[in-house]
């Protein structure tokens, strides 16, 4: 079959990009990381020359999945990216600024490339995941803010009303700074259950928002 495709490509261009799928997953069960990669980039190359010549709506959306299958993990990373930027344990605020100015830029680039993905890869879980990366920005704001542990900064009374007071102020400032962060992941999550009642179709990015509402309020939001 290899032989035969590099021989006859196809005239259709559909056919074409199905034609480069089929070869890639005859490389990933060979274990032919070289000439998969290798696929890989023609695929891409041809979608985005496509797209130049406004030609992209002759494939299938097959053949659109699995470019946008190809072009997803360099969201998932920044997404991780975004994760590994915490607070420190400090109740510092000089040494907390930097961090949430990171974060916040941070969730800005993702979700400006979120943006742009869904209009590059018009497929649908791949819209939804998207949708879904939108709230999962702000929920784990949140959690990173919830995270937030500091011990009483130096000068603090260490008797034990002292502490409890200390242990009272830092949760009113994680209500204050969280709440509106989970609120907004909450409005956001929704949004994908209302596209995918809208669209009459399911996804796991559908489900997994619909499972991260049920954490948030089971009664609310039943399985």
């Amino acid at each position: 079959y290899l032989e035969y495709a590099r021989r006859f490509p196809e005239k259709n261009i559909d056919r074409n990009m199905q034609s480069l799928i089929q070869r890639a997953r005859i490389y990933e069960d060979q274990g032919n990381s070289r000439m998969l990669d290798k696929i890989h980039e023609e695929m891409l190359e041809l979608y985005h020359a496509l797209r130049a010549e406004n030609r992209a709506g002759e494939l299938s959306q097959d053949s659109v999945a699995a470019i946008a299958g190809l072009a997803f993990p360099t969201l998932l990373a920044m997404l991780d990216e975004y994760a590994e930027i915490k607070f420190e344990n400090t109740f510092d605020q000089e040494a907390l600024a930097p961090v949430k100015e990171a974060k916040e830029a941070k969730a800005r680039e993702i979700s400006a490339a979120a943006d742009e993905f869904e209009l590059t890869y018009p497929d649908f879980d791949h819209i939804m995941a998207c949708y879904y990366i939108r709230a999962d920005l702000f929920r784990e704001y949140a959690d990173m803010i919830y995270a937030w542990d500091p011990p009483p900064p130096p000068g603090w009374p260490r008797d034990e009303d002292s502490l409890i007071e200390f242990e009272e102020l830092i949760e009113e400032i994680k209500l204050e700074l969280g709440e509106p962060q989970e609120l907004q992941a909450i409005k956001l999550f929704e949004l994908v259950l209302e596209a995918a009642r809208r669209w009459k179709r399911n996804s796991p990015w559908v489900e997994k928002a619909r499972e991260a509402l049920h954490d948030v309020d089971p009664n609310t939001y039943p399985l």
